[in-house]
């Protein structure tokens, strides 16, 4: 089912992974994917494969767009696509290249209409956060995604619905009862 949503994980400060995806977004889609990945993988080598990734600049995206028109760099570059999803976790842990680039979809958090949900990995703050969208109440300026309080059509950026510590992850069953807590 089409339910938008972003993926980010945090690593030294900075995003090295903001991907935009476009199905299955919920908590117990994508949600309980992020949850397998981070239960199964060595943290220590992701976090030696984010060292590698950075994002592509607009003359980037416009080679890529001129080189394979009609949507055709979704065949050489399949991992920029919003089919992606949470598999780009895995792509990037599985990572053979030296070097990727990536979309920087950050900016998504801020539209709470259609940015139904925003998953970060912070590996600074050793935590899996995810955030809800449909938020139409202000946000704190503590929060990670207050954009100097951003409102479109009545709608404020996606809002922190539940957090975890990495060392202490809940299970499915956990998740899947997070997903249908309302409050928040």
């Amino acid at each position: 089912m089409g339910t938008r949503h972003l993926i980010a994980v945090m690593y030294n400060n900075e995003y090295r992974i903001a991907q935009y995806g476009q199905w299955d977004g919920y908590i117990s889609g994508q949600g309980a994917d992020i949850l397998k990945f981070l239960q199964t993988v060595d943290l220590d080598k992701f976090k030696q494969k984010l060292q590698n990734v950075s994002f592509l600049t607009d003359e980037d995206i416009e080679n890529i767009n001129s080189t394979y028109p009609n949507g055709k760099w979704k065949n050489v570059f399949p991992y920029l696509s919003r089919d992606m999803g949470s598999e780009i976790l895995n792509y990037v842990y599985n990572l053979q290249e030296d070097q990727i680039k990536l979309q920087n979809k950050i900016e998504f958090s801020k539209d709470s209409l259609f940015c139904e949900y925003a998953y970060v990995i912070d590996l600074d703050n050793n935590s899996f956060e995810i955030y809800k969208g449909f938020n139409k109440t202000p946000i704190d300026e503590d929060q990670r995604f207050y954009w100097n309080n951003y409102q479109d059509n009545g709608y404020y950026p996606v809002k922190l619905h539940t957090k975890f510590n990495l060392t202490v992850l809940p299970d499915y069953d956990t998740l899947l009862k997070i997903d249908n807590t309302e409050e928040f």
